[in-house]
């Protein structure tokens, strides 16, 4: 019942973008707001844990590989997803380690998505601000 019901938020948002310009960065800002209500006032040790403290909070494990200084985050998805432009997940996650951690990342356009299958796998990189 669970995939159906979010298959069916997949495609909610989906007509939002097609019919009424929903876009990815006001997606990233309602990330960003959640984030913030969930872990203010909460703070973690690196950005590796503040990663995976923040998929814990939504029910999700991943695994966390560091490369050249970017993260690479890759969570058991759903097939199929059809939210790769929209996907709220990278900014969650982006937004919730900048609390944690007070590291700043940001999610990495590739392909003009945010985030891409590899392996039953929903991988998407998190790239650290330079100061």
């Amino acid at each position: 019942m669970r995939e159906s019901c979010s298959g069916l938020l997949a495609l909610v948002v989906l007509k939002l973008s097609e019919k009424l310009s929903l876009t990815s960065g006001q997606v990233a800002v309602a990330a960003e707001l959640l984030a913030r209500e969930k872990f203010q006032g909460k703070k973690s040790a690196s950005v590796t844990e503040s990663i995976n403290a923040v998929l814990a909070s939504i029910g999700l494990q991943g695994e966390v590989e560091v490369r050249d200084e970017v993260y690479d985050v890759k969570v058991l998805g759903e097939k199929s997803c059809p939210l790769k432009k929209l996907c709220p997940l990278p900014f969650y996650v982006a937004s919730g380690t900048r609390i944690l951690s007070g590291a700043k990342v940001y999610p990495v356009w590739e392909n003009g998505q945010v985030v891409h299958e590899e392996n039953n796998l929903c991988v998407f990189r998190l790239k650290p601000v330079k100061a």
